[in-house]
């Protein structure tokens, strides 16, 4: 199970997450367990996933210049493609 949340303290926001493996016999013991990534793109805007990185990774790197020139909506909905 992968937990995040995330919230607005006037100029700050937090990200909290945690990622549960429930069967220890899939990892290596050498691996930190989960692939729980939690990335701060600027002072409003943080996207946490869980997975492989290589399908989010080009998306989440055009997220600034998304935000920029879009704005929130323009993110959501190039993250919701990217699914």
């Amino acid at each position: 199970m992968t937990v995040v949340i995330g919230k607005c303290f006037g100029d700050t926001i937090v990200v909290l997450s945690d990622t549960m493996i429930s069967d220890a016999q899939l990892g290596r013991a050498d691996a930190i367990p989960g692939r729980l990534k939690a990335i701060t793109i600027n002072d409003h805007l943080s996207i946490a996933y869980a997975g492989h990185s290589d399908p989010a990774l080009n998306i989440v790197r055009q997220t600034p210049g998304i935000y920029r020139s879009s704005g929130l909506v323009g993110v959501l909905e190039s993250l919701r493609h990217c699914v």
